[in-house]
């Protein structure tokens, strides 16, 4: 059971205490993506600003005192959101909040650091760019919400990355790294007095001021088709429906569609493409939502003379799915490799971490794990087949295809 404070200053803390876990693990959870920026890539930029130095650590010092903790620490940025996030033995809870804090509110952003890390996250983008697998997600999400900015990418263009600032990056810390808009979650084995001391002593001290980040627009989903050419052997599809936003009950039913149909290696499209027609080696569907929308996604790579045969099989199996639904003992396998999934899945305390701050920035509540199996148990036939109509039949969806270049 989770249970939720506000310091001082405003910002929510999240906890939730695991008794049996030797181990404990903090995130600082911030509403600055990609979706929300005025300068492409600086949400993601900043993430690894952070970890350059603050007023009283090195770059080196903050990684050595993570190191004498025994544990980790990392960041990541999303569309959405950026967390920064540690996590160590439960009796190193002070040590991990302290630096946490620290590169918060501290974090120096000396000029040559700025310069040298526009280098590396251009050596990034290069290495999605590389990436024809990640480089047709990326493109598909860019297309698909067009002129919004979920469709923007995370790491910013090479263009948008030379163009930050120190000044650019001062004023969007001052915009969005405020209370109102961050969740401070921690999971683990600790003493609940213990850490809202810790979080008042290293959090409740960031100035309380409204968040300027402007309005959050819903994107229309845009339809079509888009073929990029690469000087690569392997083409790679990616098909997107129109999918729910994370706070919609349609999550559940798409959850147990989404597994039968092309969630895992006895799902229908991985048997029939890979398994009984020898067209791709990779084969899946996938689920991203958001905070107002989502997008449903069927991927496979494969061969350039396998490409037109690998969708009309799966516009065959869509049409299968739409008129016949699933059958009630793949609904059965889907739920158990679902549960299967859950439960595992939230055995380390950095899921049950992640749960919390995810949950509480977005949503303002948290899923727990008992909601969602039972959620889940509950879906029938009819269920599957009114989500399929919805993701679907509406017909909309957009087709990006990543491929080597015409001979």
């Amino acid at each position: 059971m989770y249970n939720i404070k506000v310091l001082s200053n405003g910002l929510k803390i999240a906890y939730e205490k695991l008794p049996y876990a030797r181990s404990v693990s903090a995130g600082v959870w911030v509403l600055s993506g990609s979706r929300c920026e005025r300068t492409g890539g600086i949400s993601h930029f900043i993430e690894h600003m952070l970890f350059k130095g603050t007023k009283t650590k090195t770059a080196r010092q903050i990684a050595e005192t993570m190191d004498l903790t025994g544990g980790q620490l990392n960041a990541y940025t999303t569309r959405e959101y950026t967390v920064y996030y540690s996590v160590t033995v439960a009796d190193k809870l002070k040590e991990s909040l302290e630096l946490l804090g620290d590169m918060i509110k501290n974090s120096v952003f000396r000029e040559s650091d700025i310069e040298l890390e526009k280098n590396v996250v251009t050596e990034e983008i290069a290495m999605y760019e590389d990436s024809p697998e990640d480089l047709v997600f990326d493109l598909l999400e860019e297309h698909a919400f067009l002129d919004n900015g979920l469709g923007k990418s995370i790491t910013g263009t090479r263009e948008s990355v030379r163009s930050i600032t120190r000044d650019g990056i001062l004023e969007h810390m001052g915009s969005f790294y405020v209370p109102s808009n961050m969740v401070l979650s921690v999971a683990g084995n600790f003493s609940e007095d213990e850490l809202l001391a810790l979080a008042e002593k290293y959090f409740g001290d960031i100035e309380s001021r409204p968040a300027e980040i402007g309005e959050i627009i819903k994107p229309e989903f845009h339809t079509g088709e888009n073929i990029l050419e690469k000087d690569i052997e392997q083409a790679n599809l990616a098909i997107g429906f129109e999918g729910p936003g994370c706070m919609s009950e349609l999550r559940y039913p798409l959850l147990v569609l989404n597994n039968a149909f092309g969630g895992g290696m006895s799902s229908r499209l991985f048997q029939k493409i890979r398994e009984e027609s020898g067209l791709a080696y990779s084969v899946y569907t996938s689920i991203a939502t958001y905070k107002d929308t989502g997008i449903y996604t069927v991927y496979a790579g494969l061969s350039d003379e396998n490409l037109e045969k690998t969708r009309e099989i799966i516009n065959l199996e869509i049409e299968r799915l739409l008129s016949e639904g699933l059958t009630d003992a793949e609904i059965e396998r889907a739920k158990e490799q679902i549960r299967g999934s859950v439960i595992l899945g939230g055995e380390g305390v950095g899921s049950h971490m992640s749960a919390l701050g995810k949950g509480i920035l977005l949503t303002g509540k948290v899923r727990e794990e008992e909601e969602i199996l039972k959620k889940v148990e509950s879906v029938t036939g009819d269920d599957v087949i009114s989500a399929a109509g919805k993701i679907f039949g509406s017909g909309r969806s957009f087709t990006q295809i990543v491929k080597g270049r015409t001979k």
